[in-house]
């Protein structure tokens, strides 16, 4: 049987319902509605209810892609900002319904801000916008940020600039190829967190999948995490489930204190989005 982590609201993110398939979500003063699969339930208020608090919705074009309908007031276009404890992010409407964060993940976040890490070196895969990075580096470790876009990259060092940070290492790599590298090089870090998506395109056009590239994925991060170092893993594809992740850990980690739980977001009616699984590789000794 899992276990949950549950997110609630935050002062600048809400969860105010969810259900057929959608989300009513506010993000600072901006309130959206978005599509999610996961929301596969009734939703606790009627859709009139609904359109009275959303500016915008987000109206899909294809499995993918989409587009931002305005029902009362556009996304604002320079000042969307939200913070989250010292964190700070620009948000901004893209045609894939993200909007530059993941609020769930604000559990790891407040884990990683409460550590203290001076001294140590911390690398964040699969970075996006580089809330984890801005994390790491408030808990004092010289961080390293990669990912495979670079106008992903770009944002995440708005957001660094907005946070008053300036000591990450900014890197726009495919995943793999970075940490192969980094082996090679003899690089080892303190700690890892790793945000893969379910399928992607890396920076030179490789393919990725997250369920047959797993197993390497956690190999070579492995090879990278020092003897007392910890490991965090985010998984949204639907295709891995709970013993997938597990058998890998075993595997590359042996010995290793380990758990998986389902990441959940809480909405201030009640309703609850399991959003993927949160796998947490902890140090030998526990911590």
């Amino acid at each position: 049987m899992n276990n949950h982590f549950i997110t609630a609201a935050w002062e600048d993110y809400e969860l105010l319902d969810a259900g057929h398939g959608k989300k009513l979500e506010r993000f600072g003063n901006v309130m959206l509605i978005r599509p999610d699969i996961r929301a596969d339930f009734a939703p606790a208020w009627r859709e009139k209810k609904w359109l009275s608090y959303a500016d915008v919705v987000f109206q899909e074009t294809s499995a993918t892609k989409g587009y931002w309908h305005v029902l009362k007031k556009p996304l604002p276009v320079a000042d969307w900002v939200i913070r989250y404890q010292q964190l700070c992010f620009r948000l901004k409407e893209t045609p894939f319904k993200h909007v530059g964060i993941f609020p769930e993940q604000s559990l790891n976040w407040d884990f990683m801000l409460s550590q203290s890490l001076v001294g140590k070196k911390a690398l964040n895969l699969f970075a996006y916008t580089g809330a984890m990075s801005l994390a790491c580096c408030f808990a004092g470790a010289e961080t390293t940020y990669l990912d495979a876009s670079k106008s992903t990259a770009q944002w995440a060092k708005e957001n660094a600039v907005l946070s008053g940070v300036s000591t990450i290492r900014f890197f726009v790599d495919d995943a793999l190829t970075f940490l192969k590298r980094e082996e090679r090089r003899g690089g080892m870090y303190d700690f890892i967190s790793m945000d893969p998506p379910a399928y992607g395109i890396g920076a030179k056009g490789e393919r990725w999948q997250l369920d047959k590239l797993l197993p390497e994925l956690l190999h070579r991060a492995s090879l990278l995490l020092s003897a007392d170092g910890a490991l965090i893993l985010n998984v949204y594809s639907p295709k891995i489930d709970r013993q997938i992740p597990e058998r890998h850990i075993k595997q590359f980690f042996p010995g290793r204190p380990f758990d998986v739980n389902e990441l959940c977001l809480q909405s201030t009616t009640g309703k609850k989005i399991v959003t993927g699984l949160l796998v947490n590789v902890r140090q030998i000794n526990g911590v």
